[in-house]
């Protein structure tokens, strides 16, 4: 090599030299202290200790456990802003710590004091009694907020074991491995106070369910949400994780069952619920929906001092068959305020305010929604209507269904807290005036429905109710060629001996002709009324004995009579009709239903006054009954 390629070397490696720059070790320093109880001052021993960076990203440190004084020490630990967390044996019963803003420039002390906790423990395990590891145990607060419960897996032989704090919780065990079927299980409001609680759990094994939510134009819908209530318990199965992904589809597991399915997207997508009843899973299966535009109606509920009622709900009916929608988070907030969506028509609006308000539910009927509408409602004061209902002996009877109607018009008021209790009460909210209220015990109870008609408190009422028990009139109602089925034919039973109508409000044939009502042992004239516009005459049997089920088949065509004077169409005539009858003749009221010829009660032909006198003598005096040849 020449003098020229030894001296472009040399200054290579100047070059390289001084490009070079010399590290200086960084300087570390040590965290150390001593966890004790927070009452006693006692050191703790085992403390599982745990380090993050002043964000929470977890830095992998040695395992570093306190020693039998409740010491630790973890060293090499450069400058900066750390977290800790302290992390005791579930079986000290004591509360994780987590100490935030801790600076290190130098070696450090901290200390840690764990309060006491409450030890939930117990095992899980299948439906064959095997163990489950790995099933995640969750804790929630009532705001739906997740308490960190460290180590709250189950180990190989199905045990768990986490401390929580005084509170009442929801509990949630679930599976972390999504390929398994091991469905989540779910307490309620579980309390713990200073107690240490033992809960064993057995998960079914269950069946995937997935599908797509999609709207107009089958754009997926995002972020809705999914639940499954079973229809036998009338509970919704927890499914974790059940909203849309971005592509509208979803993913639940659910044990085998029959279920109401419902699909509700964000309110601000303005799309009205799906809904699938009676869905039957018994295997791996998909349940698509596709979710049609909404209207959304808002405003405010107020009482008569313009002040917001919290707690009403909100119901919105089909006004033809009465049955109602499907619209979650219709009950009044802050302030009275309510925003509820559903597909635009015309409905009847139910606005509901709690019973212990003394307030009395307002219907408003027929209104036409076809765009967003802010509706405010004054809902007035109240009475209380309260009572018992019994069968003879004294004995309650649950599930009771109690309608109230005004006694003039026949509407009806939509009362909350309208089926009677396991003692047999009940109690509901009533607007001042004169009302019919109507006792409708389930059929399959056979106990005689009851009418208090024309009620009219002047202040808060209680009554007692004793239904009778009753024999079943049932059969089968045919057209005038004896072959084809009637259906909505009224059915009613007029007392022979005292012409009182039995009150029978399910009296009416269903879609393949047939009836069924509940009746007291008696001899009875029977009443077939089919719908106006039918050109069918009504059809009345005299003298029928009842005194047993009884099976009664009927063929319009051989009526000889016609019992008149039920003019509000309720099933019975009473004093209500009487009301009716009087706004129609001298007020200008409607007409009786369903045909006017029905308020004709001294059959001249002409709906007068006279009319009016023979049916007041009929309901109060026993007066001749109203029947036309």
């Amino acid at each position: 090599m020449n003098s020229q390629a030894h001296a472009r070397k040399f200054l290579r490696g100047l070059a390289l030299l001084a490009g070079m720059t010399v590290s200086t070790p960084a300087l570390a320093f040590t965290l150390s202290g001593t966890v004790t109880t927070q009452s006693g001052n006692q050191p703790v021993s085992g403390v599982d200790v745990r380090l993050f960076t002043g964000t929470g990203v977890p830095i992998g440190i040695p395992p570093t456990l306190t020693n039998g004084s409740g010491f630790y020490s973890v060293t090499g630990i450069p400058a900066g802003s750390y977290q800790m967390q302290f992390v005791p044996p579930a079986s000290t019963g004591l509360l994780h710590l987590l100490v935030t803003g801790i600076s290190v420039s130098g070696n450090t002390t901290v200390d840690a004091q764990l309060e006491a906790g409450n030890i939930l423990s117990g095992f899980v395990r299948n439906t064959s009694l095997s163990p489950l590891a790995g099933i995640d145990i969750n804790v929630y607060e009532g705001n739906g907020t997740k308490l960190e419960t460290p180590g709250d897996n189950s180990d190989l032989t199905g045990f768990y074991d986490v401390v929580v704090p005084n509170g009442s919780y929801l509990l949630r065990w679930r599976s972390l491995d999504t390929l398994a079927r091991w469905v989540t299980y779910e307490i309620d409001n579980v309390d713990f106070n200073d107690n240490n609680q033992t809960i064993d759990v057995t998960l079914e094994s269950g069946w995937f369910v997935s599908g797509t939510v999609t709207g107009p134009g089958s754009v997926p819908v995002v972020n809705a949400n999914l639940d499954f209530l079973d229809v036998n318990t009338q509970l919704v199965v927890p499914t974790p994780n059940d909203n849309t992904n971005g592509q509208g589809h979803y993913r639940v597991l659910v044990p085998p069952r029959t279920y109401d399915v419902t699909a509700s997207a964000q309110p601000a997508d303005h799309l009205f619920p799906g809904s699938r009843t009676g869905f039957v899973v018994t295997k791996d299966t998909t349940l698509n929906f596709q979710l049609q535009p909404v209207v959304f109606l808002t405003g405010l509920v107020r009482n008569s001092l313009s002040v917001g009622v919290v707690g009403a709900d909100i119901d919105v009916r089909d006004p033809v068959t009465g049955v109602k929608l499907l619209t979650p988070g219709d009950n009044t907030g802050v302030g009275g305020a309510y925003s509820i969506s559903f597909p635009a028509g015309t409905y009847d609006l139910d606005y509901q305010p709690p019973v212990a308000s003394g307030l009395a539910p307002v219907r408003l009927a027929g209104v036409v929604l076809n765009i967003d509408t802010a509706i405010n409602v004054t809902v007035p004061n109240g009475l209380l209507l309260s009572g018992l209902v019994r069968r003879p002996g004294a004995i309650p009877v649950q599930g009771v269904d109690i309608d109230v109607k005004y006694a003039a018009t026949g509407a009806v008021v939509p009362v909350v807290g309208d089926l009677t209790d396991v003692t047999g009460a009940f109690a509901v909210v009533i607007p001042v005036g004169m009302m019919d209220v109507e006792i409708e015990p389930p059929p399959a109870l056979r106990l005689t429905p009851k009418l208090l008609a024309g009620i009219s408190p002047s202040g808060d009422t209680s009554v007692v109710v004793t239904l009778d028990t009753g024999l079943v009139i049932s059969g089968t109602v045919f057209d005038n060629t004896g072959t084809t089925p009637l259906p909505g034919v009224r059915v009613r039973a007029v007392d022979a001996s005292t012409g009182d109508t039995v009150f029978t409000p399910s009296g009416t044939t269903d879609p393949l002709g047939q009836y069924q009502l509940l009746a007291p042992p008696d001899t009875y004239l029977l009443r077939y009324s089919p719908g106006t516009g039918s050109g069918l005459a009504d059809t009345v049997l005299t003298g029928v004995i009842v005194s047993k089920d009884t099976v009664i088949n009927v063929t319009f065509g051989a009526s000889t009579a016609d019992v008149r004077g039920d003019v509000n169409n309720n099933g019975s005539t009473t004093s209500s009709d009487i009301i009716y009858l009087v706004n129609y003749v001298f007020k200008g009221g409607p007409p009786p239903l369903p045909v006017v010829s029905e308020g004709d009660v001294n059959c001249s032909a002409t709906i007068t006054s006279s009319d009016v006198i023979f049916l007041v003598n009929y309901v109060f005096k026993g007066g001749p009954t109203p029947v036309c040849p």
